[in-house]
């Protein structure tokens, strides 16, 4: 690892001297007796009694052939550290018997090579920064947030350690605050960490990642007690080689450098209107979208409540949608998905199976908006979403739907929309009357009836008049249908053998649809509909 610090703590208690100029190291594979030396080896650690590398200095007293050597000294010999500083070599001396001194360091190659291999497999199996993330937690024994430059939690990993103070901030807002960040991250731009306690719950360890000289994110590690503090710059160090290994392998930058919510704020409230001026400030975003955009809005089933915290869920969700931009916003997740053309229904390209499992599991519900190209129009795509998100909750055909595609509820939005033109125009709200009289009239016989003619209507309407398709939607036995069906043809006088009065008859339903199950309304007061009693009485 790339600190010499690592390669002390296991020698603490037995250094006689140490003189060290070169801190930095490159990437050690090995430690290696002196008395094989071959020439300089920078990616070695070299061990030997002090005899025999005040033997090797005699031998080699080039300072440009021994630069940035690190040597280990099993035992003083006379002369070896003036040597050493004359040479301006890293010299360590201790008081450790040579095949001691050399298992002390290899077991902490050792570790670091396992740590290595166990973080480039979790970046390899499904190329996914969270695996990485819950990787370097795991080695830990804490919990690893990733964050962007504007402080946002991008990734996190982990479980332990969550109960102090700023992790629950992180968790609970998807964000650090600045004044949080001044005290968990290094004050000055280079410094490589930082080290807070967390009362008695263990330290949190702030790094800034850089990248040709510029800050591209920041790194927080908490970790328990007995955690040993000089692995933490290795650990980190592993964790982001690996992020950037994930990266490349989609051929994307690092992790957002921008702030996308305070974009989608400005666009959302108003305050970003001009198309140009939108496409300027999208060009500043880390995931800059092509040209159509689609959005993804997520909440949770009961008003800002996840069942875990959602900082969890966006990083899953953008696992997803890996060339999304996503924000915590309004007590729920807003993702802007990119999309090269307007295709994205009826087969969109993500896997739905996962994103329902994942909806499930924290109990929470999304919509997705048709694709747009127009920039201006896109707060009012986000307006619709969230109307859809409402709609289908109360309008879903299943309980177990919990995604939500605009075109399926597009005339529901409609039907929404028309109460409020209604109200402003004829002063109420029954848009009943925009209703075909038959669809009414079948209303009415089921609720005196208890019988479902309406939903038998809409099926066979929807499915062109094909019997057999209209009773699996329905979830009918094609018998039972049928038989409904010529009770259905018998009250009615309507044409349904006609496509414009099967259209009809379809949106007429979803108006009843709309009053039964999303406006809450009692329909069959307002049609006067005296139910019969109990018993017959």
């Amino acid at each position: 690892m790339s600190q010499f610090s690592c390669w002390l703590v296991p020698l603490q208690g037995h250094i006689l001297h140490q003189s060290i100029t070169h801190v930095p190291l490159s990437q050690i594979t090995a430690v290696r007796f002196v008395r094989y030396w071959g020439g300089q080896d920078l990616s070695a650690l070299w061990v030997g009694t002090g005899p025999e590398i005040r033997a090797l200095l005699e031998r080699w007293p080039c300072p440009a052939v021994l630069h940035g050597t690190f040597f280990f000294a099993a035992g003083p010999t006379d002369g070896l550290e003036d040597m050493a500083r004359a040479l301006d070599l890293d010299l360590v001396v201790t008081d450790l018997d040579l095949l001691e001194l050399h298992e002390r360091l290899s077991t902490v190659l050792r570790r670091y090579q396992s740590w290595s291999l166990r973080l480039m497999s979790a970046a390899g199996r499904r190329h996914s920064i969270q695996d990485v993330a819950d990787c370097g937690a795991e080695l830990a024994g804490g919990a690893l947030f990733l964050l962007n430059t504007g402080g946002r939690v991008v990734y996190y990993g982990g479980r332990a350690c969550l109960d102090s103070d700023p992790a629950r901030e992180m968790l609970d807002k998807g964000i650090l605050s600045p004044a949080t960040a001044q005290v968990l991250l290094p004050e000055k731009d280079g410094a490589a960490l930082s080290c807070q306690a967390m009362g008695s719950r263990g330290k949190c360890w702030g790094k800034k990642v850089y990248k040709r000289g510029e800050l591209i994110s920041y790194m927080l590690l908490f970790t328990p007690n007995g955690w040993q503090g000089a692995d933490t710059d290795a650990l980190l160090e592993l964790v982001s080689e690996n992020v950037s290994r994930v990266v490349a392998c989609r051929e994307g930058r690092y992790w957002a450098g921008a702030d996308f919510k305070t974009l989608l704020a400005d666009l959302l409230s108003g305050k970003l209107s001009e198309e140009e001026e939108i496409r300027r400030r999208f060009s500043l975003i880390s995931r800059i979208p092509q040209q159509f955009c689609s959005f993804i809005i997520v909440e949770p089933a009961s008003p800002e409540f996840f069942s875990d915290p959602p900082s969890a869920l966006l990083a899953q969700l953008e696992s997803i949608f890996p060339e999304s931009n996503a924000a915590l916003y309004d007590g729920g997740i807003v993702l802007l998905l990119s999309r090269p053309d307007r295709d994205f229904q009826p087969a969109p390209i993500f896997d739905q199976a996962q994103l329902q499992a994942l909806l499930a599991r924290y109990d929470a519900f999304a919509a997705i908006s048709n694709a747009t190209s127009r920039r201006a129009m896109l707060r009012t795509n986000y307006l619709l979403t969230k109307s859809v998100l409402q709609l289908g909750r109360s309008l879903r055909p299943t309980n177990t739907q919990r995604i939500f595609f605009f075109e399926d509820y597009a005339e529901y939005v409609a039907i929404d929309l028309c109460i409020n033109s209604f109200s402003a125009l004829l002063g109420h709200d029954d848009i009943i009357y925009l209703t075909h009289p038959d669809a009414v009239k079948l209303y009415r016989y089921d609720m005196l009836h208890n019988t479902n003619l309406i939903d038998v209507l809409y099926y066979y309407c929807l499915n062109n008049g094909s019997v057999s398709q209209a009773a699996k939607a329905a979830y009918m036995h094609r018998n039972t249908f049928s038989a409904r069906l010529a009770k259905l043809q018998e009250l009615t006088k309507a044409d349904l053998s006609s496509g414009e009065i099967q259209q009809r008859m379809v949106f007429s339903c979803k108006i009843l649809r709309y009053y039964d199950h999303y406006a809450k309304i009692n329909l069959g007061k307002r049609l006067s509909i005296s139910l019969p009693q109990e018993g017959g009485k």
